[in-house]
């Protein structure tokens, strides 16, 4: 008690700081310190490099879309409520993009050439998915100050 009177008020952080701080970016429970944590465990970058060849390796895709799905699922189930729909909505189109991957045995050549492949364009074409994309787009902006390049 005498160490929380002498602290005084928290300090106020900008909204841009305000993301996913435990136990939470406007409380003080007794004997913590704020903390933010994020993992890569791969360079996002090396997701799409391996669509990049003229004939990708059918194990390196599954491999590849087999970590995408890890992180979405991960992603999903600690989105914040006010993007948790928006999240959803992508993790769910990401599933069924993998889907279809899975079911032409991860043959990107097999798939371009399939009826399916419309399937994949209306998916990603919609509004619902650009609607939560660029909500996605604009919280990681505006609330954790990451610049999404858009």
């Amino acid at each position: 008690v005498l160490f929380r009177s002498a602290e005084g008020r928290r300090p106020d952080l900008d909204n841009r700081f305000n993301c996913g701080m435990e136990p939470g970016p406007r409380e003080r429970e007794r004997n913590t310190v704020q903390t933010a944590s994020v993992t890569f465990t791969r360079d996002t970058d090396a997701y799409g490099g391996v669509l990049d060849s003229d004939n990708p390796d059918p194990a390196e895709v599954e491999t590849a879309f087999r970590a995408i799905a890890a992180r979405v699922d991960a992603l999903e189930q600690q989105a914040p409520a006010s993007i948790k729909s928006d999240v959803s909505a992508m993790a769910d189109a990401t599933r069924q993009l993998i889907d279809l991957f899975e079911k032409y045995d991860w043959d990107v050549a097999a798939l371009m050439a399939s009826d399916d492949l419309s399937t994949i364009v209306t998916l990603m074409d919609s509004d619902a998915i650009s609607t939560a994309d660029e909500r996605l787009e604009q919280y990681s902006e505006e609330t954790c100050g990451i610049d999404t390049g858009s």
